[in-house]
């Protein structure tokens, strides 16, 4: 038999993945932006720098999420009733 327990687990690639989205959506609008005021390398290194960030975030919190769930759930045995006050 399994143990199954009700612990969320964080899935890496998906914070990777947001991340990448989020990151490119927000590199591309520098690069318009650059664009607009003629700056030639912001626009070229706008999206790139973008894509770069958005991977960086999404594991940093995927490691922030990761580390305050377990934590949660060693505190209270895997139950957040105790966490509720009457």
């Amino acid at each position: 038999m399994t143990d199954k327990t009700n612990k969320k687990q964080p899935n890496l690639p998906n914070y990777l993945v947001y991340g990448m989205i989020f990151g490119l959506f927000l590199g591309s609008f520098v690069s318009t932006f650059a664009m607009m005021f003629d700056y030639k390398f912001i626009q070229i290194v706008g999206v790139g720098m973008g894509y770069i960030l958005g991977i960086t975030v999404g594991a940093l919190l995927y490691y922030m999420e990761e580390q305050v769930v377990s934590n949660i759930f060693d505190m209270v045995d895997g139950s957040f009733e105790s966490l509720i006050t009457y």
